[in-house]
């Protein structure tokens, strides 16, 4: 008999919805946007000025 794949349950974007409403992942998703956008910034920063 061969392997039938079933539908996903829910598709991404409800995946998502639902993971991300509870804060403890939301939390972590933004972790990296807090802590490293202003490292980010600062080497665009400093490039641009070394041209």
């Amino acid at each position: 008999m061969a392997n039938k794949r079933t539908p996903p349950i829910m598709t991404y974007a409800e995946m998502r919805e639902k993971m991300l409403s509870n804060p403890v992942v939301q939390a972590e998703v933004e972790r990296p946007e807090r802590e490293e956008r202003p490292m980010l910034d600062a080497i665009l920063n400093a490039r641009k000025e070394a041209g």
